[in-house]
């Protein structure tokens, strides 16, 4: 990987770059291959957990004001008042990074600092690199009648940004703008991931099959997805395997073919997924409070999903972006887009007793997977855009 006349960036953002989950292991997969030397990571203080900074990184900690009133009944106005005064908090980051000299900035559209690292770009006049991971009003805790300023405010530093990356094609086209176009930046496996390229070759439970699943579930629209599913293949003698930490709900725990194994490290999960399950499983929630969210963020599990070399049912809305993946990539995945329990019982039967169709699906999979999530492919797209605005002026 190329990574000669890059500029020295700093990241400023209240996602941690970390390898856990959703935006925060993507950053931490997409700098991996950064030059160390030429790279601060400057994020929000995050009390709850310990930090796991990249190798040879320097980290600093930036203390948000107002954060002891997020966790008070006063975090509403608490939130108001960080996004109304995000954009004066330049010279505390100033001071942190000063003797760092960046000569980029980039940040994740979560929380209120990438409006304060807009603001920090734009008065040392450096080229702003912007990341859209979640749908933008999701990611801020303000009122409605706020939701207009926080669309100028999101327009204006998309306006500001030289790279305006988002991570599906639905959300690069509802936050592109006339002047200011958005790219698609898919999210990457990590740089130490070995893929497999073979289905598992010893079917493991005659007569049965398993089902896994990897990840959060932080929506009622997916425990009511996950338990539809283990109830479907109960009476087969299917199991549903989860692998979602740190505590999943008990309402899915309490059916008898339910089984947690917590949450595994991603360097093992792949070999966990393939001695345990027969099937992938990446529900996509049906709720209207959810449609912006499926509609425009992608599933980030499909980096290691696809990784497993495992046959994949994906059940969906046709709108989520996870059915859209799977039909603009034909033979990915069974494919249900439906809530109704009998197009999932025909897709389960499907997958349940025809192992050669298994094991087209993992291999579509994993050739779609290795184009379009290869830590190189997405790591070389990124450095690529970074370097070719190196010493742009705002």
């Amino acid at each position: 990987m190329n990574t000669q006349a890059l500029p020295k960036l700093l990241y400023l953002g209240d996602v941690p770059v970390e390898p856990t989950v959703a935006g925060a292991a993507l950053l931490h997969r997409l700098l991996q291959g950064y030059p160390t030397d030429r790279l601060m990571v400057v994020q929000s203080e995050h009390p709850d957990r310990e930090p796991v900074p990249l190798p040879g990184v320097r980290y600093a900690t930036y203390r948000l004001p107002l954060q002891k009133l997020t966790r008070t009944r006063l975090h509403r106005w608490a939130g108001i008042l960080r996004y109304l005064t995000a954009a004066r908090q330049v010279t505390a980051i100033g001071s942190l990074a000063a003797d760092f000299n960046p000569e980029a900035v980039l940040t994740v559209v979560a929380g209120y600092t990438w409006i304060t690292a807009a603001a920090f770009a734009r008065k040392q006049n450096l080229p702003l690199h912007l990341i859209t991971h979640d749908d933008v009003s999701g990611t801020l805790a303000l009122p409605s009648r706020m939701h207009d300023s926080l669309s100028k405010t999101f327009a204006a530093i998309c306006r500001q940004a030289v790279n305006r990356f988002c991570i599906s094609p639905q959300m690069a086209e509802a936050y592109s703008l006339p002047d200011a176009p958005a790219s698609v930046l898919y999210p990457s496996r990590s740089a130490e991931l070995v893929p497999f390229v073979r289905p598992v070759e010893v079917a493991r439970r005659p007569g049965s099959i398993h089902f896994g699943y990897a990840g959060s579930i932080h929506s009622p629209g997916y425990v009511r997805l996950l338990a539809n599913l283990a109830e479907v293949i109960g009476p087969m003698g299917g199991r549903l395997v989860l692998f979602a930490g740190p505590n999943p709900p008990p309402s899915l725990l309490a059916l008898a073919n339910v089984e947690s194994r917590g949450f595994v490290a991603n360097s093992q999960l792949l070999q966990a997924l393939r001695e345990s399950v027969d099937v992938l499983f990446l529900p996509m929630s049906f709720d209207q409070g959810d449609r912006r969210n499926m509609e425009l963020s992608f599933p980030s599990k499909l980096t290691d999903y696809t990784a497993a070399c495992l046959p994949l049912l994906i059940c969906g809305p046709a709108y989520c972006s996870a059915a859209r993946w799977a039909r603009d990539h034909p033979g990915v995945a069974e494919l249900v887009e439906s809530e109704d329990r009998a197009p999932l019982e025909a897709a389960v039967l499907r997958l349940a007793i025809d192992r050669a169709y298994r094991d087209k699906l993992a291999i579509q999979a994993s050739i779609i997977g290795e184009v379009m999530f290869s830590h190189e492919s997405v790591a070389a797209r990124f450095l690529d855009a970074v370097r070719s605005h190196a010493g742009a002026a705002q």
